[in-house]
């Protein structure tokens, strides 16, 4: 009996990847590939952002002026952040349509930011 009782957290997991959209598993591998790193986004002024992803759903992130924890999770499709203190002239949440996962090095550009995706805390 034990032993079937180990098993349904395994199939509750499995049964909700399962359920997930090829959208909801893209942001999922986006997600895994930041865990354990830092996303460095920096603005055109120079400005750089710092988000420090955990396999629990939480980051840590950080500028020059700010610093804030929260939590991320994925919702329809998107790859979403929630701050526990409002970003300067951003808010408190962002969810990306378009997240995809990247290898430790990778640099890209979205609308008006470039991109790093660091090994560990940066």
């Amino acid at each position: 009996m034990r032993v079937l009782f180990a098993f349904v957290p395994l199939l509750a997991l499995t049964a909700a990847a399962l359920a997930d959209g090829p959208a909801d598993a893209a942001a999922r591998a986006a997600a895994e590939a930041r865990i354990g790193n830092t996303v460095i986004a920096t603005d055109p002024d120079g400005t750089a952002t710092h988000i420090y992803w955990r396999a629990d759903g939480t980051f840590s992130a950080w500028r020059p002026d700010w610093k804030s924890e929260g939590k991320w999770f994925v919702k329809d499709g998107k790859l979403c952040l929630t701050y526990d203190l409002a970003r300067p002239k951003m808010g408190e949440s962002e969810c990306m349509a378009h997240a995809a996962a990247h290898r430790v090095g990778d640099v890209w550009k979205t609308e008006d930011r470039t991109v790093t995706l660091a090994s560990g805390r940066q």
